[in-house]
């Protein structure tokens, strides 16, 4: 049996990525509910999701070998580059009770979402978990296409907390990164550099946006017993 790798273009946001389902290791029907995870992710207002076939991808869908996964690790996504080319490598836990909401949670990374703590996009799958994208999860995908990459914490304006942001997070890698601006897979001084055309310079506001997560503080020095000098 020959199997096809599949393209997931986003019309509507003109992105087009392309993936190959590479089904060994696992259930040999892995393309077709890719394609049905495809299907339930279509629902997005304003985000059109076709699928197609193509031989050469930058992105796998496969499955993992079961003893490299934790307990709690049903799949799990990995950037990397290739020859100045960044790939992205899908593996999915064969032995995981949870493989189709993994799979629905994985294309929704591919799609360009992050983590989150409610929805298909939480992973820490159980029972209750759904077994289809709600309706958050349709709406932080459509938010996702709508938003200005440059305002990192997604309040509607580029500015100090915006790099704030992208200080704490600068040289980390891996995927999805709010602060990773062009979408290479690593924070650095090209997202700086995109930030700083975009920035409007102003004075901070005194309050923080809310979901932006405040620095932590430094505890006071303890209260030395009398008669002790600090050494």
């Amino acid at each position: 049996m020959r199997y096809w790798p599949v393209i997931l273009l986003l019309v509507s946001s003109a992105l087009a990525l392309t993936y190959r389902v590479d089904p060994r290791g696992g259930p040999l029907d892995l393309e077709e509910r890719v394609a049905g995870a495809l299907a339930a992710w279509a629902g997005a207002e304003g985000v059109e999701v076709t699928a197609r076939p193509t031989q050469d991808a930058a992105t796998v869908i496969g499955y993992g070998s079961a003893t490299a996964f934790g307990p709690d690790t049903h799949s799990l996504t990995v950037a990397r580059t290739e020859a100045g080319r960044r790939a992205l490598e899908v593996r999915l836990n064969p032995a995981s009770p949870f493989r189709e909401r993994a799979l629905l949670h994985e294309v929704g990374v591919l799609l360009g979402l992050s983590p989150s703590d409610r929805g298909i996009m939480n992973p820490r799958f159980t029972h209750d978990t759904p077994s289809a994208p709600t309706a958050d999860d349709l709406n932080a995908l459509r938010a996702q296409r709508e938003v200005v990459p440059e305002d990192v914490n997604r309040d509607g304006v580029v500015d100090f907390y915006d790099l704030w942001l992208l200080a704490q997070s600068f040289g980390r890698s891996g995927v999805n990164l709010p602060a990773d601006i062009n979408r290479d897979g690593v924070v650095d001084r090209a997202d700086l550099a995109l930030l700083q055309a975009a920035y409007i310079f102003a004075a901070p506001a005194e309050t923080p946006p809310a979901t932006l997560a405040r620095p932590p503080q430094t505890a006071p020095p303890a209260a030395l017993p009398e008669g002790e000098e600090a050494p």
